[in-house]
């Protein structure tokens, strides 16, 4: 009986020890430490994996109990980086069991807000956002502004991914007031993050950059790792669609040295997926396609939905220019189900537009109709500026198909106003669309149409073509 007792408090403080050192080197991952926190960290990984399964399997304590939950809240980011997203939920899971038994609401509360990023992180949306209303009703019940600021932001990012850009747009303004009254300055970073991501989706780049570079300002300042690679990102992406390859590869590239330092295998991915766009819109397309080879053998060992749906779409677009519209639309297609299947709208809707201009390429414009005006629809709802214009412009392609060049060109001279006409995907397909009016008008009956179609108002056209449709 001693000695059962000796070696239970050994094993205790075995646990314990590992716990405090997880914690050192998570309070070490920063900007300036972030290398030597994670060495660590990775040397005791396996004993920390002991250490915590022996707590579940002597759970029985209050003490050993509250090891359970202080694991997975300690670890936070460094655990998010090293386990798998399976791994990750487990251990959250029986955290908040362990929560819940010691009626720690505070636990409860952190473990549903990382639960609900596990969720993000695989697509599961709908349960994402219901851990995020479990962490904001605790955080208003206990009076806790910093988590209802961050359930705030969770909430945003899972709206963002179905589309319901306006509601994600409120809820992450009301994390910002939050994060400003309370000097949350994590908080600030990650909610300027995703305004960014808004207004860069909706079109708006300017905007868009100008709230990249405040997040990555603040996380700098406070050396929040994750938080500066997500900005750096973020400011390729802005870049890229603004079709600046240069300091897209620049910004990119920055973040994907980061992330191999930490070993971040999704993160790495994610950045692998952006970097194999620049090759392909530069014209290397095997360049683009070893990127893409390794985001999807990561997406697949990890089972990460969402990238393996935007390295279809990325395949997809590489044979389309190559001209294999059989290769180019199977990917389509296949990002299609699988975009559905995780109710991801604005992917979903960049694989329809897909297979609508493969349609316009192959001279089949009734084919080609009802993606466009699908996603016409769809985009016009979500505010997606960028999305819809390039819909407008694949209609306009099937007026040209269909005889009526004029309506064609004075839909180009529209569009070629807009402050989102130099979006990288729309500019290109613009400028085809142009050519192709150029050598059918006469240089004055162009000039005149092009003109005209200046002083179209957006609104007016895109309704005329949903109700004629």
């Amino acid at each position: 009986m001693l000695n059962s007792t000796l070696f239970e408090k050994a094993q205790l403080r075995h646990a314990i020890y590992y716990l405090d050192r997880l914690k050192q080197a998570t309070s070490s991952f920063n900007e300036d430490m972030h290398t030597q926190a994670f060495r660590q960290f990775e040397s005791d990984w396996l004993q920390i994996q002991k250490a915590h399964q022996w707590a579940i399997d002597s759970s029985q304590k209050v003490d050993v109990m509250r090891l359970i939950v202080s694991f997975p809240m300690y670890g936070n980011e460094l655990l998010e980086i090293r386990q798998t997203v399976t791994e990750r939920i487990r251990w959250l899971s029986v955290g908040i069991d362990a929560a819940e038994k010691l009626n720690d609401k505070r636990a409860v509360m952190q473990h549903n807000l990382q639960l609900s990023r596990c969720y993000l992180t695989i697509s599961e949306n709908q349960m994402g956002i219901e851990k995020a209303q479990l962490t904001l009703d605790i955080s208003l019940e206990i009076g806790n502004p910093l988590y209802e600021s961050r359930a705030l932001t969770l909430m945003s990012n899972h709206l963002t991914r179905l589309g319901r850009f306006e509601e994600a747009r409120d809820y992450c303004l009301r994390s910002v007031e939050i994060s400003e009254a309370h000097d949350d300055k994590r908080g600030l970073g990650m909610s300027y993050g995703n305004l960014g991501s808004l207004a860069t989706l909706q079109g708006d780049y300017d905007a868009g950059e100008n709230y990249q570079r405040l997040s990555l300002a603040v996380n700098r300042e406070i050396g929040n790792v994750q938080g500066i690679t997500k900005s750096l990102n973020n400011l390729g992406s802005v870049q890229w669609h603004r079709g600046n390859l240069k300091q897209a590869r620049e910004f990119y590239t920055q973040c994907l040295q980061i992330r191999q330092e930490i070993n971040d295998q999704l993160g790495i991915a994610d950045v692998l997926n952006n970097l194999g766009a620049v090759s392909a819109l530069s014209g290397d397309f095997e360049g683009a396609k070893a990127y893409w080879t390794q985001c999807l053998e990561i997406s697949e060992r990890n089972q990460i939905r969402r990238l393996l749906a935007t390295s279809l779409i990325n395949l997809a677009n590489v044979y389309k220019d190559l001209k294999d519209y059989t290769q180019a639309l199977r990917y389509f297609h296949e990002a299609e189900v699988l975009t559905r299947e995780i109710k991801m709208r604005y992917p979903l809707l960049n694989a329809r537009l897909g297979i609508g201009f493969i349609y316009i390429a192959l001279n089949q414009p009734e084919e080609a109709v009802p993606y466009l005006l699908g996603v016409l629809t769809e985009s016009r709802e979500m505010s997606s500026m960028a999305m819809m214009f390039w819909a407008v412009v694949g209609i306009a392609h099937v007026y040209f198909l269909r005889g009526d060049v004029e309506r064609a060109a004075e839909i180009v001279g529209m569009v070629k106003v807009h402050k989102v006409a130099n979006d990288v995907n729309l500019k290109r397909d613009l400028e085809t669309l142009l050519t192709l009016v150029s050598e059918t008008l006469s240089p004055s009956s162009l000039d005149a149409t092009l003109e005209q179609g200046r002083f179209c108002d957006p609104d007016t056209v895109i309704s005329q073509i949903l109700t004629e449709s």
